[in-house]
């Protein structure tokens, strides 16, 4: 996991909460809002081993 206390493009350290999904498979994905320059980003953002293990256990490969 990879939590951001910054926006990655700005750096300005203004986070709001934005959204949360959590109806669909797997892990839930949160997503903050930068106040400057109003980026919308998921945090925390999921790490190279999490990213394999979504889409080894979640991914719906066959609908897409």
């Amino acid at each position: 996991m990879i939590l951001h206390r910054n926006c990655p493009i700005c750096n300005h350290t203004s986070l709001s909460a934005f959204a949360m999904d959590t109806k669909r498979k797997g892990p839930h994905i949160s997503r903050v809002r930068c106040e400057n320059c109003k980026l919308v980003f998921a945090n925390p953002m999921a790490d190279a081993d999490e990213l394999v293990a979504y889409y080894d256990q979640y991914y719906e490969k066959d609908s897409y």
